[in-house]
C-alpha cells in the first residue's frame, strides 16, 4: 500500500503559536484555559502534563494565569476574569483576532453582522460576543432565508470554513441587502490545506484524515474529501487504525487538521506501514511519499530514508532555532504577563487595544491597502503596519509602464500581495501585479466552475485567434471570436469581449475563452424576448440587411430578421425590390404574421403608407372617362395606371369594337390613353376599364358638339349649293 502525505498537514501558525505560549506560561505558574486550547485531545493532554489545565468556566479558577485559547473568547468573559483579579495571557490566533476587530467595527457602524460558520463553535461564540451579541450565524442559503435581513449587512467567515459556503451565503444576502460589506476571513493556511486535500483525494483510493472530533477544520477536510467521492477514514489517534479495513486499497492519501501535532501524524504513518498484507513491521513495507516531493510529472525520485533524514534534520534545526529564540526573548515583550507592581493600580477595564495581537499578516498574504503616495518609480501603500509598504514600478501593473503616476491615485484602495514583511530599508515589499494576477485566476476558475462570463480587451492577433487581457493573458480561437466568421480579426483589437471560459490551467498559464458562446446565448435569449413581444399589426423599425429577388430581409432587433416580400413593398406594381429599398436603410414596417414555432416573421412596408384604394370610388366613379398610362400587356388585356398605387384592367374585349387577337394590336406599354371606368371593387383593389367605350363616348361627344353647333347657326351656303357645285364641276 502506498501512502501519500498531503501538503500543509499538521500545526498551523496560530495553533503552534498558542501551544508555545501555553507551554511557556505553564512552566512559570499554574495556568488554565477556558475550554481546550485547541481542538485536539492529544495536545490538550500534553498541555495538562505541562501544567496547563482546561476548565469549563472561570468559577473553577481561584488564582493563576488564564490563557485565552486560539479560538478566542467573548470580551465579557475576559472582563469577568479581570474583575476576579486573574492574570490574562492572550493566545488567540492573529487571524481570529482580526475577525474580532472587524465584527466590532461593523457593529459600531450600524451593520447587521452575519458570521458564516458553525453555531456553537468556540470561535463563533467569541465572535458573537465581539459583535455585541447581535450577530447572526449562518452557513446555508436556508439559514439566510430564515433570518430577517436589514438594509446594511456586514459579513465575515469562520477561519475554517470553505470558500463555497462563504459564496453561497454572500449570494443569498446580496439578493436581500441594500448595502453589503463582506470580508473573506478564511485562514490562508486553511484554504491551502483544503485545496491540497481536495486535489490529493482525487488521485487516491482512500483518504485518512487525522484530527480531533471536535475540530471544525478537520471536519471540513473530511467533508471536502467525501465530496470528491473518495472513501474517508477519520482517525483521532493512531490506535483508531486498528479497527479500519484497508483491503483492496493500493494508494491512500493522508492529511491532518490544523490542530493535529506532528508526532501524531508520524505515529499514524508508522502504524499504516505495518498494515501491509504480510504484516511486516518495517517502515519500508509501505511506500511513504510526501506530496511536495513529487516533480512536475508526479514522479518521486527521492528515497524514503533520505526524505526522513532531511525532514528530521530540518525539524531539529527548527526546534533549536525556536528554543534559541525563546531563550533570548525579552521579558518585557513576553506573552506571559509579569507580576503587577503593587504601587501601580491593577487594570480592570479591557478594550481591543489591550490585547497583544502579534503579527496578523504573513508573507504571501493578499491584503487591501490605501495609496498614500505615488512617485514615478514606486507607490506607497498603507496596509495597517507600522510602515507603509512599497510597490516598485515593475510590480504596479501587468503591463510595462513608464511611470507609476497615472496608474493609481492617492486615496485608491487596491489589493496587494506581501512579498516581504521587511526589507533592508525596514519597509514591507508589496506587489499589485501579483495580487491582480491571483485575483484574475480566482475569477477565471470561478467563471469556469459556475459558467460565468468574463470581460477582456483584445490586445493582439496571433495565429489561429486573438489574445485578450482578462487580468492575465487569454486566448480566443478564431472560431470562437464571434457567431459568424470574422475575415479580419484585426478589427477586434481594442474591443472588449464578453466570454465564457473553455479551459484553464494555472500551471501552464493557459486560458482559452469563447466570445461565440456568450453571443449565441445572448442572441437566443434576445430572440426569445423579441418573439414574445411581437404581435400582428404592430409597426416596428428595422434595418435592411439583405435584398433578394423576391423581397428583403429586415433586422427588427437583436439579430431577429423578418421577410418583406416584394408584393408588400409598395401599392404600385414592383418588379425589382431594389427599386424600393437598399441594404443598410432603416425603415418602418408592419408585422403581418408571426410563426413562433418556425421562427418566421412576415413584414409589410406598403401597409405603413396610406392606402390609395380607401376612397377610390369617390375619385373614380363608374362612368367617368379618365386618363392613364399602359404599364403592361397580357394575353387577356392591358393594365393601365391611373395614379401611383391605382391600376385598372382593360380586358381584351374592351379594347376595340372589332375582334382583337392580341392587345398589342391596339396599345403598347407607355401609351397614354383615355379609358372609361366600368366597374370599381375597392376591397379587391380592382377597377374595370374600357378603351372602346371611352372612344365611343369621345365620338359621341364630338358629334354632339358638332350637332349642337349646326343647329344654332342654321344651313350655310355650302350646305345648300355644295352638291350642285360639285356636280357641275364634274
Amino acid at each position: 500500500m502506498q501512502v501519500v502525505v498531503g501538503e500543509y498537514s499538521g500545526f498551523c501558525f496560530g495553533v503552534k503559536r498558542a501551544v508555545e505560549i501555553a507551554e511557556s506560561a505553564g512552566a512559570q505558574s499554574a495556568a488554565f484555559t477556558l475550554g481546550p486550547l485547541v481542538h485536539n485531545p492529544q495536545v490538550v493532554a500534553g498541555l495538562e502534563e505541562a501544567g496547563v489545565i482546561a476548565v469549563s468556566g472561570l468559577h473553577e479558577i481561584s488564582d493563576g494565569l488564564v490563557i485565552v485559547p486560539s479560538h478566542g473568547l467573548p470580551p465579557t468573559v475576559i472582563d469577568e476574569a479581570h474583575a476576579k483579579g486573574l492574570k490574562i495571557i492572550h493566545a488567540t490566533c492573529p487571524y481570529v483576532k482580526r475577525i474580532q476587530k472587524l465584527v466590532a467595527e461593523l457593529n459600531s457602524k450600524g451593520y447587521q453582522v452575519f458570521i458564516v460558520g458553525d453555531k456553537g463553535h468556540t470561535e463563533v461564540i467569541g465572535l458573537m460576543g465581539w459583535a455585541g451579541g447581535n450577530a447572526k450565524v449562518v452557513k446555508t442559503v436556508e439559514d439566510v432565508e430564515s433570518c430577517p435581513v436589514e438594509s446594511k449587512v456586514g459579513v465575515v467567515c469562520q477561519t475554517t470554513q470553505t470558500v463555497e459556503a462563504f459564496r453561497r451565503v454572500l449570494f443569498a444576502l446580496a439578493l436581500r441587502a441594500k448595502e453589503l460589506v463582506a470580508f473573506n476571513t478564511i485562514c490562508d493556511a486553511t484554504s491551502k490545506r483544503q485545496n491540497a486535500a481536495r486535489k490529493l483525494s482525487q488521485s487516491v483510493d482512500a483518504m485518512v484524515v487525522i484530527g480531533g472530533r471536535a475540530s471544525a477544520n478537520t471536519r471540513r477536510l473530511v467533508e471536502i474529501c467525501e465530496a470528491e467521492g473518495t472513501e474517508v477514514f477519520w482517525v483521532e489517534k493512531p490506535e483508531d487504525l486498528n479497527t479500519l479495513n484497508f483491503s483492496g486499497v493500493k494508494r491512500v492519501g493522508l492529511t491532518a487538521g490544523a490542530s493535529t501535532p506532528n508526532w501524531v501524524i508520524e505515529e499514524v504513518i508508522e502504524r499504516m506501514s505495518a498494515l501491509g498484507e504480510e504484516k511486516i513491521n518495517d517502515l519500508e513495507a509501505t511506500e511513504i511519499i510526501k506530496e511536495n516531493d513529487k516533480d512536475e510529472n508526479g514522479i518521486v525520485d527521492v528515497k524514503e530514508e533520505e526524505t526522513q533524514e532531511v525532514q528530521e534534520d530540518s525539524d531539529n534545526k527548527e526546534e533549536n532555532e525556536e528554543v534559541s529564540q525563546l531563550d533570548q526573548e525579552d521579558p518585557e515583550t513576553s506573552d506571559v504577563e509579569e507580576e503587577p507592581d503593587p504601587t501601580e493600580p491593577e487594570e480592570t477595564e479591557l478594550s481591543a487595544e489591550d490585547i497583544p495581537l502579534g503579527p496578523e499578516l504573513v508573507e504571501g498574504d493578499i491584503v487591501e491597502g490605501t495609496v498614500v503616495a505615488v512617485e514615478p518609480e514606486r507607490v506607497l501603500i498603507d496596509i495597517g503596519l507600522k510602515s507603509e509598504g512599497v510597490v516598485p514600478k515593475n510590480e504596479i501593473s501587468r503591463r510595462q509602464v513608464q511611470s507609476c503616476e497615472g496608474v493609481v491615485d492617492v486615496g485608491d484602495r487596491i489589493g496587494v500581495l506581501i512579498e516581504r514583511l521587511e526589507t533592508s530599508e525596514g519597509l514591507p515589499l508589496l506587489s499589485k501585479r501579483k495580487a491582480d494576477i491571483a485575483g484574475a485566476w480566482d475569477a477565471i476558475f470561478d467563471a469556469l466552475e459556475n459558467e460565468g462570463i468574463v470581460e477582456g480587451e483584445v490586445t493582439d492577433v496571433v495565429r489561429g485567434g486573438v489574445v485578450v487581457d482578462v487580468g492575465l493573458r487569454g486566448f480566443v480561437p478564431a472560431s470562437h471570436a464571434g457567431i459568424r466568421p470574422i475575415q479580419d480579426l484585426g478589427t477586434l483589437v481594442g474591443k472588449t469581449l464578453r466570454m465564457k471560459v473553455l479551459e484553464a490551467d494555472r500551471d501552464r498559464k493557459n486560458v482559452v475563452l469563447s466570445a461565440r458562446q456568450v453571443q449565441e446565448e445572448e442572441l437566443a435569449e434576445a430572440r426569445e424576448k423579441v418573439f414574445e413581444s411581437l404581435n400582428e399589426g404592430i409597426i416596428v423599425e428595422g434595418i435592411v440587411r439583405r435584398v433578394v429577388n423576391f423581397g428583403a430581409f429586415i433586422d427588427i432587433g437583436d439579430g431577429v430578421e423578418g421577410l418583406l416580400h416584394v408584393s408588400d413593398m409598395a401599392w404600385t406594381r414592383t418588379e425589382d425590390p431594389r427599386e424600393v429599398v437598399s441594404e443598410g436603410e432603416r425603415i418602418r414596417v408592419k408585422v403581418l404574421g408571426v410563426d413562433r414555432e418556425r421562427e418566421r416573421i412576415s413584414l409589410g412596408l406598403k401597409q405603413t403608407l396610406p392606402d390609395p384604394w380607401d376612397d377610390v370610388t369617390t375619385r373614380y366613379p363608374v362612368g367617368n372617362i379618365v386618363n392613364g398610362v399602359v404599364t403592361k400587356t397580357v394575353d387577356f388585356g392591358a393594365f393601365v395606371q391611373l395614379e401611383p398605387g391605382i391600376e385598372g384592367l382593360v380586358h381584351i374585349s374592351q379594347l376595340a369594337d372589332r375582334r382583337v387577337e392580341s392587345p398589342e394590336e391596339i396599345v403598347s406599354p407607355g401609351d397614354e390613353i383615355s379609358v372609361k371606368v366600368i366597374s370599381v371593387r375597392p376591397r379587391d383593389h380592382r377597377i374595370g376599364l374600357s378603351l372602346k367605350e371611352a372612344r365611343s363616348e369621345e365620338e359621341k361627344r364630338v358629334y354632339k358638339k358638332y350637332a349642337d353647333k349646326s343647329d344654332s347657326q342654321g344651313p350655310t351656303i355650302g350646305d345648300v349649293f355644295g352638291d350642285i357645285l360639285k356636280n357641275s364641276q364634274g
